[in-house]
Formats: structure tokens, C-alpha cells, sequence
């Protein structure tokens, strides 16, 4: 069968036919419906995609990330964490450096975030803000992934605060981003008083809290 643009997009075959000749007839009557349905289903795939994915960083983005809050992420059973991480000084970048730094900035975090975790659990929910699900993390593992992503950014030059919160699975998710949030800000703010953006001290370390 062969889409619009006369491409291949399937195959039609029918099996069990007490005529034979009768096939070839079937198949051609059904064959351009089947292919509507394929360019139809294609086309309603590529906006759901757009929708639900942020374009510059790759990740779910907010969209997304109220569905799943509503649906998936209420469903995890048993042992997960959430790290909720900032992009410290996204606006001092973008005012001294110009959007294109910062936009490289916010790659960076969204490239290191799909390379440790992949998107099935990961969001970009705001300009410097990102989320990120660990289903069957305990508090030990959740805070080594906290740490581990804090230096891994470090090392390429970007600065982040990490708010690290888990839960053994009686808590909703909302309540566990609300923690993680909570002990991000608190990062922040640790980062801020030992920092003056935009001329910070080369090697600053980033703040992390559990």
C-alpha cells in the first residue's frame, strides 16, 4: 500500500478466501483507506510530539508533564525519587553572553538529564527548571544521582542546584515534587549567597542538598 506521496507504508494480505481472484478486488477496495488511516495516524503522532516534547531541549515538557502527573507518575507503586533541578544564573547568561549561550546551557542540563535517565520521567516544566523521576530509587541512590549530575555539569561549565526528595511509595507525586522543589530552592540559595552572578569565581561548587 503506498502513501500520498507514493511511498511504501504497508502491506495488505488476505488469507482464507474461498475465491481466489476475489483478493486482488478486496485489497485494492480497502488499499486507499489503509493508506489514509496510515497518513492519518502519522500526522496525528507528529503533533501529538510536538505538543507534548520541548522543541530546544528535547525533554517532555509541561504539557506533558500535567498529564502525567494525572495519570503515570500517580501509578508508580513502590520505592522513587525526583530530582528537581534549576539552571543556576539562566538570566545573567542570557543578558552577558546573549540567548544563544544560555539555549547551550539548557542543551547541556536536557542532554545530561536523557543520558542518565532517558524521557519516559524527564521535563523541562519552566525556562531553568527541569524534572526528573527515578521510579525504584531509594534515598541512597537518589542522592548519589543528585551528586553525580551536579559534577557531570560542573565539568562542562554549567551550574546547577539539585533538590533531591523520595519516598518508599505512600507519597503522590505532587507532594514529592513539592519536596525535591523545596530542597532545590534551598540549594539556590546556598549557591546565591556564596556567588555573585554574573561574575562568579571560576569552579564554583554547585549546591546540592538532599
Amino acid at each position: 500500500v503506498e502513501e500520498l506521496d507514493g511511498s511504501v507504508c504497508g502491506l495488505l494480505a488476505a488469507s482464507n478466501l474461498k475465491v481466489r481472484e476475489a483478493n486482488a478486488a478486496l485489497l485494492q477496495s480497502i488499499g486507499l483507506s489503509f493508506s489514509m488511516f496510515c497518513h492519518n495516524l502519522r500526522s496525528y503522532n507528529a503533533l501529538k510530539e510536538l505538543g507534548e516534547t520541548d522543541l530546544l531541549s528535547g525533554l517532555n515538557n509541561r504539557n506533558r508533564y500535567e498529564l502525567d502527573l494525572a495519570g503515570r507518575l500517580r501509578e508508580m507503586e513502590g520505592p522513587r525519587a525526583c530530582l528537581y533541578i534549576d539552571l543556576n544564573g539562566l538570566h545573567s547568561i542570557n543578558n552577558t553572553l546573549g540567548h544563544a549561550a544560555g539555549d547551550r546551557a539548557i542543551k547541556q542540563v536536557a542532554n545530561e538529564l536523557l543520558r542518565r535517565f532517558g524521557k519516559a520521567h524527564t521535563y523541562r516544566i519552566g525556562g531553568d527548571e527541569f524534572l526528573a523521576f527515578l521510579p525504584g530509587a531509594g534515598a541512597a541512590l537518589a542522592k548519589r544521582q543528585g551528586e553525580a549530575l551536579c559534577e557531570a555539569l560542573k565539568g562542562a561549565g554549567v551550574q546547577v542546584s539539585v533538590g533531591v526528595a523520595w519516598t518508599e511509595g505512600a507519597d503522590a507525586p505532587e507532594v514529592l515534587v513539592k519536596d525535591a522543589e523545596e530542597r532545590m530552592y534551598q540549594a539556590k540559595q546556598s549557591f546565591y549567597a556564596s556567588a555573585d552572578l554574573p561574575g562568579r569565581r571560576a569552579g564554583e561548587q554547585p549546591a546540592c542538598t538532599e
